[in-house]
């Protein structure tokens, strides 16, 4: 499976990013981490992990089309 294609859970973003768990779900829930939904599971991608975190940490806003607003 490629980077772009890695799904992470929040456990593991959560040593990535060195917060716990639980602010890792927050963050998703605020809206202010990109994240998808399957079902009742939060995942997050890798790429666009990497790609927020390079930028900084700011609040992720999508268009509708599915590209990054802004």
């Amino acid at each position: 499976m490629e980077n772009e294609e890695k799904l992470l859970t929040a456990e593991e973003v959560s040593e990535i990013l060195r917060l716990s768990t639980w602010q890792v779900y927050e963050l998703a829930r605020q809206g202010a981490i990109p994240h998808v939904r399957i079902g009742r599971l939060v995942r997050f991608r890798a790429d666009i992990l990497d790609e927020w975190t390079r930028s900084g940490g700011t609040p992720f806003v999508r268009s509708r089309e599915g590209r990054r607003a802004g």
